[in-house]
């Protein structure tokens, strides 16, 4: 019986030291995955941010292709090319836009599938008319962050620049 109870007491001493290696293997894996949790959030952060930049640098070319246009014609109108509330790349509408601004310089939006409104601006959508008139325009946009003062959401391009 002795033969027993010595193997009995020698796997009770080696338990403790069992459990503290499978214990350093479970922190070092948390460990691995919480590095790579941290890892995707921050590239998942770095492309929102990369699009936003895209979205306003868009903006300012756009802003540049109107304000030309109106000093070539007095005006912002684009009766016949455009429609309020419609898309920006429609063919008539592009062709006229590409008269003022760089095509290579212009895109769509990086992430949107529908066209942006007034009702369906709270995530990514296609940049889209707002009104236009003679002496104003508007261009509706979606920004996925806060970024140079601007806060996420839905905005305006018009003639004074952004809201």
């Amino acid at each position: 019986m002795s033969l027993i109870a010595d193997r009995d007491v020698g796997a009770l001493v080696k338990a403790p030291a069992k459990r503290k290696v499978v214990f350093k293997w479970v922190l070092i894996a948390l460990a691995i995955l919480m590095v790579l949790g941290a890892f995707v959030w921050v590239v998942s952060w770095e492309r929102q941010q990369t699009r936003d930049a895209v979205r306003l640098t868009d903006m300012a070319n756009l802003r540049a292709a109107m304000q030309s246009l109106y000093f070539e014609q007095g005006s912002f109108d684009l009766s016949g090319a455009c429609e309020s509330n419609g898309s920006l790349l429609s063919e008539t509408c592009w062709a006229k836009l590409q008269n003022y601004a760089d095509a290579a310089s212009l895109s769509m939006d990086p992430k949107g599938t529908t066209l942006c409104n007034v009702n369906n601006c709270d995530s990514s959508c296609q940049y889209a008319w707002g009104e236009l008139q003679k002496d104003n325009f508007q261009i509706i946009f979606n920004l996925e962050h806060d970024t140079v003062g601007l806060t996420a959401g839905c905005h305006v391009l018009e003639r004074t620049g952004i809201r």
